[in-house]
């Protein structure tokens, strides 16, 4: 079986290290909420960019973070959450690339971080959308 075509690429403009709960701790919660809003909109602007997919079945979804400072692994997944709730909650948000983000419908490949200090003042978030391959 050969690998599966991307049924979406959205670049999420995003500083995932804004929103990683190391940084947050110990922030107002309303600066928190500001950011969290902030990022859920930069990710509905890149899926109405990318033409509004909508899919049926399970996906699994690869993270490229693009910035100039590397996040600690589980940092990495964390500081996404923001992004993926703003693409995958059809059933709260009334759009979205699946119905809800419980994993039922997505899995996750482990985030990868492109580090280099031309990220820096651009960061951005890559998300790749692919079938979900079923196990037997």
């Amino acid at each position: 079986m050969g690998i599966a075509e991307p049924i979406a690429c959205l670049t999420v403009p995003c500083d995932a290290g804004r929103l990683s709960p190391n940084r947050n701790r110990g922030r107002h919660w309303g600066d928190v909420r500001r950011l969290t809003a902030t990022a859920r909109l930069a990710a509905l602007a890149a899926y109405l960019e990318a033409g509004r997919p909508e899919v049926e079945g399970a996906v699994s979804v690869a993270i490229t973070l693009r910035r100039a400072a590397r996040l600690d692994p589980d940092s990495a997944l964390a500081s996404c959450k923001a992004v993926v709730d703003g693409l995958f909650r059809r059933r709260d948000l009334g759009h979205g690339l699946t119905w809800d983000d419980s994993a039922a419908w997505l899995e996750f490949a482990p985030v990868r971080q492109e580090i280099a200090a031309c990220w820096k003042g651009r960061e951005e978030i890559l998300i790749i959308v692919t079938p979900r391959e079923e196990t037997p």
